[in-house]
């Protein structure tokens, strides 16, 4: 058999590329890159920092102060009860890229199905429509529903990659779609983005002046870079923009938009008295009209929100949060133990402000990201 040389050659710089640790030296390259806490992705240090720095840059850091703001949760926020929130996906021909694979639409579809469960967990009292752009149009799949089948469905017939999404018809649709929304919900908008380009048909900073004035809050997420355009309309309605580096940072990302965002001084003022009924016998509790949409929605004829009172139950957390456990004085009682898993704590311990129960720090993050109510408070 002949060899030829170039071949070995060819041979030879691909296992120098693949010496150490089995990867590439494209791949050790992106696992180098960092996000900072305004979410831009660059370079980080080198290579010599070590293994564990090297595992820490999986999630660009976000997971690790995600983790630490659970473990000591400086500030408890109030929270709206009602979001309505608009999905835009990309759907240029970006999308067809295959990482992550399969492709880059199959992937954030798998996403989207997954978080749309965990919204409707945290948030029952929700609302979400469906936008697809590409090929320079932007098409409503699903109208604002808290009904998962149809929210399923729109994602099921999410059109082919074709073209270049339209930045600005995708904001103007989602402009009119929450619009008319009720002073009491939340206006957002999340921008699942791949294209590095857009095609309007005018001035998008138009646009972006009037979701501001239609208090949107617009939020993106972009599998490939940063574009400009996009990190300016996010900066100018108050929302976050984040590059994704991998598929779990992607994960990561999108899960921040699970619970609903704080509120600001305005509209906890608005948002002091809300009428809401619910209904007896499939009818509004106020006019008696029979109500066909689905709990939670509006009566059609007097527009009195329909809610039941699980919804309320699982959502009344965001109005009233648990406030933070601050570390107790040192040292601690003798043979005490944590009030949550008995656990004997030795060291330090968080410490509820209201009936000065000692929890260890695993039990302090589990009780203000489930369960929401200090165990050990009558």
């Amino acid at each position: 058999m002949l060899v030829d040389d170039d071949d070995d050659e060819a041979v030879t710089q691909r296992g120098q590329l693949q010496a150490r640790d089995g990867t590439y030296a494209w791949e050790r390259a992106t696992a180098q890159l960092r996000v900072d806490e305004g979410g831009a992705v660059g370079a980080g240090a080198g290579e010599g920092e070590g293994e564990g720095a090297g595992a820490g840059l999986r999630f660009g850091g976000t997971a690790s102060r995600g983790r630490e703001a659970a473990l000591r949760p400086g500030v408890a926020y109030r929270r709206g009860l009602a979001r309505n929130l608009v999905l835009v996906v990309d759907c240029g021909a970006a999308m067809e890229q295959v990482d992550p694979p399969p492709s880059r639409q199959a992937f954030v579809a798998a996403q989207l199905r997954a978080w749309l469960s965990a919204l409707f967990v945290a948030c029952p009292l929700s609302a979400v429509c469906v936008l697809a752009t590409g090929g320079g149009v932007c098409t409503r799949l699903c109208p604002l529903t808290a009904a998962m089948p149809p929210l399923l469905a729109a994602l099921d017939a999410l059109p082919d990659p074709a073209g270049l999404p339209s930045l600005q018809h995708a904001l103007d649709m989602a402009t009119a779609e929450l619009r008319y929304s009720p002073q009491h919900c939340t206006r957002e908008v999340v921008l699942l983005l791949a294209s590095l380009s857009t095609t309007d048909p005018g001035s998008i900073h138009d646009s972006i002046d009037a979701a501001v004035a239609q208090r949107l809050t617009v939020h993106a997420i972009h599998l490939a870079a940063e574009v400009y355009i996009v990190k300016h309309m996010c900066v100018r309605s108050g929302g976050s923009h984040a590059t994704a580096l991998d598929a779990a940072h992607f994960h990561t990302l999108l899960s921040a938009h699970v619970a609903p965002p704080p509120l600001h001084a305005g509209a906890q003022a608005l948002t002091a008295l809300v009428p809401m009924g619910f209904p007896r016998s499939s009818q509004c509790p106020r006019c008696c009209a029979a109500t066909a949409h689905t709990v939670p929605g509006q009566c059609a004829v007097c527009a009195l929100a329909l809610v039941r009172a699980s919804h309320l139950a699982r959502s009344y957390h965001h109005l009233m949060p648990l406030p933070p456990f601050p570390i107790a004085a040192a040292p601690l009682p003798a043979d005490v133990r944590c009030g949550g898993c008995a656990t004997p704590l030795a060291a330090s311990a968080a410490q509820c402000p209201l009936c000065a129960g000692l929890f260890c720090f695993g039990c302090d993050a589990f009780v203000h990201a489930q369960l929401h109510v200090c165990p050990t408070c009558p």
